[in-house]
């Protein structure tokens, strides 16, 4: 896109309502160490973000909720930014050509999503550690040194490249490759597949895609469901006895709907040409 082009995105994106605090926080991206070090990554990302919202409404609208999140210092402020780019990755795998891109692309996003939650739950340990200690500690900025230092060799998605206060989150070389070693052991097959199915975007993207899958393990369990619904019309059960089989029959199908579920999870992973890691 010509500069002209992007220049007209920005202004028609600024007199959209609501978008005011979307702004804000572009404009506090200037006090942000990937500002002073990366400018033109960043200027990149933000264009990215720009041209995603503008052309898809919905996203837009998603990005915008995203912003009511608290940001209370310059590095605070690059933890939201991220948030709204991996909503814009989601957005963008789904978008990609052909099923397989946009499978393997969801999936990958859905693992670094799980590794992400990891560096989190490393990051609050440590914070933990250090306050009952009786130590003064700056939880922004370790969870920030964690995430810049695990970003690439854990393919982190929608991460800062730098942090603006490295040396006051006191965290190591040697702490990033623990935590490192510690989220690459933990990560098994099982572990993997259950995350990568948990995911809202995941789950809804083969719902649709798969829709006849979904309708084969459903098909019985309807029948199952329209026999009581019959039996209670005609008052041949109770209420309460149609309430609890109800109950029941609904539990079977969430059970066979996630065993499908967990079972496209691997077949899809499976199918990528030299997939190391089996699911």
């Amino acid at each position: 896109m010509k500069t002209a082009e992007l220049n007209g995105l920005w202004d028609a994106l600024k007199a959209e309502p609501g978008t005011g605090e979307l702004f804000r926080l572009l404009d506090d991206l200037g006090e942000t160490s990937d500002f002073r070090e990366t400018y033109d990554d960043l200027k990149r990302r933000v264009w990215e973000l720009i041209k995603a919202i503008s052309a898809n409404t919905a996203l837009r609208e998603q990005v915008l909720q995203t912003l009511d999140s608290v940001r209370n210092c310059g590095d605070a402020v690059i933890l939201v930014f991220s948030q709204l780019e991996v909503q814009v990755l989601i957005n963008q795998a789904l978008a990609l050509g052909t099923q397989l891109g946009a499978e393997w692309s969801l999936m990958k996003l859905a693992r670094g999503l799980y590794r992400l939650e990891q560096v989190e739950l490393i990051a609050g340990r440590v914070i933990d550690a250090r306050l009952k200690a009786g130590r003064e500690v700056d939880d922004i900025e370790v969870r920030l040194a964690y995430r810049t230092g695990l970003a690439e060799p854990l393919e982190l998605p929608g991460q800062p490249n730098t942090m603006r206060y490295r040396a006051s989150a006191q965290v190591t070389d040697a702490d990033i490759q623990a935590a490192q070693k510690e989220i690459e052991s933990t990560e098994t097959p099982a572990v993997l597949k259950a995350s990568i199915a948990q995911r809202d975007f995941w789950v809804s993207y083969l719902k649709e895609q798969y829709a006849e899958r979904y309708q084969q393990v459903a098909k019985p369990l309807h029948a199952r469901m329209e026999a009581l619904q019959a039996d209670a019309d005609a008052g041949h059960i109770t209420e309460a006895a149609y309430l609890r089989q109800s109950h029941v029959l609904q539990g079977h199908l969430a059970k066979e709907q996630k065993r499908l579920l967990e079972a496209l999870t691997a077949e899809i992973w499976n199918s990528v040409p030299d997939q190391v890691t089996r699911l």
